[in-house]
């Protein structure tokens, strides 16, 4: 399936079974492909749970309330917070759903917006969901390598995860991101990435190595040209 993956972080039980039976449907519809850890659960951040998180391109993580805690101060899924911190130290796009009555997950970098759910009104958050994704702006990159040794030396360090990492920023108004990571994947032949949050008026500059070292990069292009030249 070569469209964009989303990685849902939510509580494995029957009050969030609604995020399943309704949100990945509507998610899938929009083009999205869903994937999550319920079959890896635990009280540790498994490995494989991360893996599958760095496999996609962003992630939604809906913070509800873990009937079990709920007057306490940490009210929420353990494992939904520490997906979610694993996302935001690697980049990735986020978007929170926290239900109402959810307290803030203390020890998260920075101050991000949210999408509220109030639970006698599900409706309401779903369609704020759909404006907040389809604002994300989901655009498909190819990369062109400027030579067949570098093609070459592109495929052989994707096969060298989690040592490969590719990362771009963008330039909107002037102004430059932070560096964001994303998935390249070969697609019958070529080089493939999604990248977000970035308007076809805006600029996107690429990055792209093993351990820190710079194997491509690109100039700034615009990120309405589809094709991006890496060198």
């Amino acid at each position: 399936m070569n469209s964009a993956r989303i990685f849902a972080s939510y509580g494995y039980n029957e009050r969030d079974r609604w995020i399943e039976d309704r949100v990945f449907p509507l998610l899938e519809s929009l083009g999205f492909q869903v994937l999550q850890g319920k079959d890896m659960h635990g009280d540790v951040l498994q490995d494989a749970i991360k893996q599958r998180i760095d496999q996609c391109d962003a992630l939604v993580a809906f913070s509800t309330i873990r009937e079990s805690v709920k007057n306490e101060q940490f009210n929420t899924h353990p494992w939904v917070r520490d997906e979610l911190t694993y996302a935001l130290g690697r980049q990735k796009p986020i978007l929170e759903v926290r239900e109402e009555g959810v307290n803030k997950i203390e020890g998260l970098a920075g101050n991000r917006q949210y999408i509220k759910l109030d639970p006698r009104d599900r409706l309401s958050c779903a369609v704020e969901l759909v404006v907040a994704l389809r604002k994300w702006g989901g655009v498909r990159l190819q990369l062109v390598p400027e030579n067949d040794n570098l093609f070459a030396e592109i495929r052989q360090a994707i096969a060298n995860e989690p040592a490969f990492a590719v990362q771009y920023r963008s330039r909107i108004d002037g102004v430059d991101s932070n560096w964001q990571h994303c998935r390249l994947e070969r697609i019958k032949g070529g080089l493939y990435m999604y990248v977000f949050g970035i308007p076809s008026s805006g600029l996107i500059e690429i990055k792209g190595g093993v351990n820190g070292t710079v194997l491509f990069s690109s100039d700034w292009e615009a990120v309405d040209a589809i094709q991006i030249t890496v060198t």
